[in-house]
């Protein structure tokens, strides 16, 4: 009797462990491409915005899973008139496995 009692009880702690896996460890290169959905979300003609690559940009994290990142976008502005603008991003991602944008600062 005994027996079948430990083998539920491992069975049970067995499916408890893989219900709770861990979240997503996001890296910079994720938080590259969340902030620049985020800021195409902001603009008037997102299909033409250009962003600054890698090397143009500036990403740190400043604690396990929350970043800041600073860079330009190109984009079309009113009258199709080309626009570039600075910005730096404060992005952080929740134990819900979703980006959440802290703050924009435009330059």
């Amino acid at each position: 009797m005994r027996w079948v009692l430990v083998l539920a009880l491992l069975s049970l702690s067995s499916v408890a462990c893989k219900r709770a896996a861990p979240l997503h460890r996001p890296t910079s290169a994720d938080a590259r491409l969340a902030v620049q959905e985020a800021i195409k979300g902001q603009l008037m003609s997102p299909g033409v915005a250009r962003f600054s690559n890698e090397q143009e940009m500036n990403i740190d994290e400043l604690e396990p899973g929350r970043f800041r990142i600073r860079g330009f976008v190109d984009y079309q502005g009113s009258y199709d008139i080309p626009v570039r603008n600075n910005y730096t991003c404060w992005i952080r991602y929740t134990n819900r496995g979703q980006w959440e944008l802290e703050e924009i600062k435009w330059e």
